[in-house]
């Protein structure tokens, strides 16, 4: 069995190293047979494979492709009502309604404090 290749990247400024300093780096010891089960899993796994389109159910062009052959064949095609919007609010005008609300609540406080 050929040894693992296990190097660094290149370090050296134009980026290449010489094949000799590449060797100093590659493990002597054998391959662990479950460590190359792991590294082929991995390689398959990864690998490319040629998608299987027929397999998938495509129902958005199915409905499209029902609407369009009604409408061809003179039946009425109505849009389903719309829903409301769901309510929303303005952070902003929230916080400021607040703080307008605690600034005209504080006065009343500070002055039945004074009055005790």
């Amino acid at each position: 069995m050929r040894k693992p290749l296990t190097a660094s990247p290149p370090n050296d400024a134009r980026g290449k190293r010489r094949s000799e300093e590449f060797e100093k780096e590659l493990h002597d010891g054998e391959v662990v047979a479950a460590e190359l089960k792991l590294a082929r899993t991995l390689i398959l796994a990864t690998r490319a494979k040629e998608p299987e389109l027929e397999s998938y159910h495509d129902l958005c062009h199915e409905r499209l492709r029902e609407l369009i052959d009604a409408e061809v064949a003179g039946h009425e095609v109505s849009r389903p009502p719309s829903r409301a919007l769901p309510r929303t609010i303005n952070i902003m005008d929230a916080l400021w309604a607040s703080l307008q609300k605690r600034a005209r609540a504080a006065p009343k406080t500070v002055a039945k404090k004074a009055r005790q």
